[in-house]
């Protein structure tokens, strides 16, 4: 697959999280995905091209997974859906990374 094939195909499935997230959390539960998707998104601030968040999004290690288990955990112990967290703040950091390009920046 080629660079611009795997951007296009993960902006694909970033999209498709966000809009799940937006429709299918409960209201109850709103508050704790968007805290999490903001940790996840401040980690993501050190990808700073496409290709990296991409890179970082196929990424299959150990210590990636172990915190986002731990940042979509809510305070009464259950879990947040970790695939809609972050592909919700994968969305927003593409998003962020598309209007920087867009600006010159």
């Amino acid at each position: 697959m080629s660079d611009h094939s795997a951007i296009e195909a993960a902006l694909a499935f970033w999209r498709e999280g966000a809009r799940l997230l937006a429709q299918a959390t409960a209201p109850v539960l709103r508050p704790a995905y968007e805290a999490a998707v903001g940790r996840v998104l401040a980690r993501l601030q050190r990808c700073t091209t496409m290709a990296e968040l991409v890179a970082f999004y196929g990424a299959a290690d150990a210590e990636k997974l172990r915190w986002l288990e731990t940042v979509c955990g809510t305070p009464d112990g259950g879990p947040l859906n970790d695939v809609l967290v972050e592909d919700a703040a994968f969305w927003r950091r593409a998003q962020q990374l598309i209007a920087a390009n867009q600006d010159g920046g």
